[in-house]
């Protein structure tokens, strides 16, 4: 259940997204893009409340008023929202922001150093792979 909570607190810490809204803006619209129908704003909180985050059906829609606003999603009558053109490329462009702040914040994790040893550790096994590197070339 806290998985998206977290998941929430994760991609705060990514930098990418200035407030918690943000995050959640990106969460709904990466839900409706995963959907192969129109998603509705019931559908959309009980997925979030699955995942940790409670939001009532108002709110909820109100986020969807915001992505509609936005021309990011279009309301199909009363089956709910779909991603326009632009919804789908403004959320591979975020994805693909969020994808390499991650990768970035793991790979700084990973070569974060607190002894010399773990310092020699780690020169000693990048040396090899980067020799082969310059042998290549």
């Amino acid at each position: 259940m806290a998985a998206v909570g977290d998941e929430k607190k994760r991609l705060m810490q990514t930098g990418v997204f200035r407030t918690q809204n943000d995050v959640v803006t990106y969460l709904l619209a990466r839900m409706i893009g995963k959907s192969e129908s129109p998603v509705g704003a019931w559908t959309l909180k009980e997925e979030l409340e699955q995942s940790g985050i409670n939001y009532g059906t108002a709110t909820v829609g109100r986020y969807l008023k915001e992505l509609d606003s936005r021309g990011m999603t279009e309301q199909r009558s009363n089956q709910g929202r779909i991603l326009t053109e632009d919804g789908k490329k403004w959320l591979a462009k975020v994805s693909g922001n969020v994808a390499r702040a991650q990768m970035h914040n793991e790979s700084s994790k990973a070569l974060r150093v607190n002894k010399y040893s773990d310092l020699v550790d780690l020169i000693q096994r990048e040396r090899p792979s980067r020799w082969r590197q310059c042998a290549l070339r």
